[in-house]
């Protein structure tokens, strides 16, 4: 498997949304946008997938040398081969990778989030980070453009975190903060349990709502319709607000038993007509 394979796989592999809002992108900007992708996947992996928090760190601290090592020309990890050449010419994005490992860092000594201030700086870490490097990729991006892209991705970042909030408990990691958790009257037990009940429900069209909030002024950056060599944000953002009314339509309570997905087909519909008409 190549280097640029091996990302497909981890950031968009087929039947995702990354794989069709990315579907029209040209092939070398699509190979480094899929690499950034993917390396904040690696990074998310961490918390998710290793329950030792020492261990974890070990890995983060690799990941944060693998940066530094591909910024000098010397980098070791595939998805780090893709970015290489990238980081050669964009110095100035290795400290917006940095910055979406320290957001790991939270997560990893303490397994969950304080207090709302801190979900905001977490989503600006792994959500809008990402996503306004990825525009900057593809395009010269305005200072409006910039903040479209920024806003999108904190939008996304928080709709990915309530579609695991129960599954994410179970293992211990607390993805809401504790804060809003006692808002609604949870406690960290009950959403592991998957018995949340109005609680839950009530807790989910918060970060549902804040979704939305992203999203609106995202829009609100920009004037008219979206460039369209940044329509691939917009088809991002239009499948989550789909996935959403889904989730709303099925029931929020409901999302502590099952993901709620569009089929490709819809997903290939909503890409398709957003990066053709805007």
């Amino acid at each position: 498997m190549d280097a640029v394979q091996y990302c497909l796989d981890k950031a968009a592999p087929l039947g995702s949304n990354a794989y069709y809002a990315l579907l029209w992108l040209p092939p070398a900007a699509k190979a480094q946008v899929v690499a950034l992708l993917a390396l904040r996947q690696e990074l998310l992996d961490i918390p998710a997938k290793v329950s030792d928090g020492q261990l974890g760190l070990t890995k983060l601290n690799w990941w944060r040398d693998e940066i530094r090592r591909t910024a000098a020309g010397s980098a070791q990890h595939p998805v780090s081969m893709v970015l290489q050449p990238l980081l050669a010419e964009r110095a100035d994005m290795v400290a917006e990778l940095r910055r979406m490992s320290d957001g790991i860092e939270l997560l990893l000594q303490t397994g969950r989030i304080n207090d709302d201030q801190a979900l905001q700086l977490l989503c600006h870490q792994l959500g809008a980070t990402p996503w306004k490097l990825a525009a900057q990729i593809v395009a010269t991006c305005s200072p409006a453009e910039a903040g479209y892209a920024a806003a999108i991705g904190d939008g996304l970042h928080l709709l990915e975190m309530l579609q695991q909030l129960s599954h994410a408990a179970q293992r211990g990691l607390v993805l809401a903060p504790v804060s809003m958790l006692q808002r609604h009257g949870l406690t960290v037990e009950r959403l592991a349990a998957g018995d949340g009940g109005a609680g839950f429900a009530a807790l989910a069209a918060e970060i549902g709502a804040a979704v939305r909030a992203h999203f609106a002024l995202a829009r609100a950056q920009l004037a008219g319709r979206t460039p369209r060599a940044l329509r691939f944000l917009a088809a991002e953002m239009k499948m989550a607000e789909a996935t959403l009314g889904e989730i709303e339509r099925d029931g929020l309570a409901n999302l502590q038993q099952r993901r709620i997905s569009l089929t490709p087909l819809r997903k290939l519909w909503i890409s398709w007509k957003t990066v053709r008409f805007g």
